[in-house]
């Protein structure tokens, strides 16, 4: 198994783990506490580690998560979202 792809693997692990389990608290309590982003930074490292084994990636990386935190920003102050969907949002984002 290549680098980039145990790479990937932890990270969609990780995601689906953290998305999972808010869309489970949103669903049984009708919130998502603040802590369950508290793993979003391992997240984000696991991404830019990947970033430093494959650069061309960069630029795309890049523009994805500026519109992607943009819109889901745009959609919280506006009032179509609530917080916990403009956290999963940039968390997606970042894989």
């Amino acid at each position: 198994m290549s680098l980039t792809i145990a790479y990937d693997v932890i990270r969609f692990s990780l995601l689906a783990v953290v998305i999972g389990y808010a869309a489970y608290s949103d669903y049984k309590c009708g919130e998502v506490a603040n802590k369950v982003w508290i793993y979003a930074p391992f997240g984000l490292a696991l991404t830019l580690s990947g970033l430093a084994f494959n650069p061309e990636q960069l630029l795309p990386a890049v523009i994805s998560f500026g519109a992607t935190i943009a819109l889901s920003l745009l959609l919280f102050y506006i009032g179509g979202w609530g917080g916990a969907d403009a956290k999963a949002a940039n968390i997606v984002t970042g894989k």
